[in-house]
């Protein structure tokens, strides 16, 4: 595993992924 990856609260990584769906969803609707 990368040291950056590692050191990334589980939260953020989560916060991330629904923020790159809500675009994602923004932009095919």
């Amino acid at each position: 595993k990368m040291s950056a990856d590692s050191s990334l609260p589980q939260g953020a990584v989560g916060l991330v992924v629904v923020v790159l769906i809500c675009v994602a969803v923004d932009l095919f609707s």
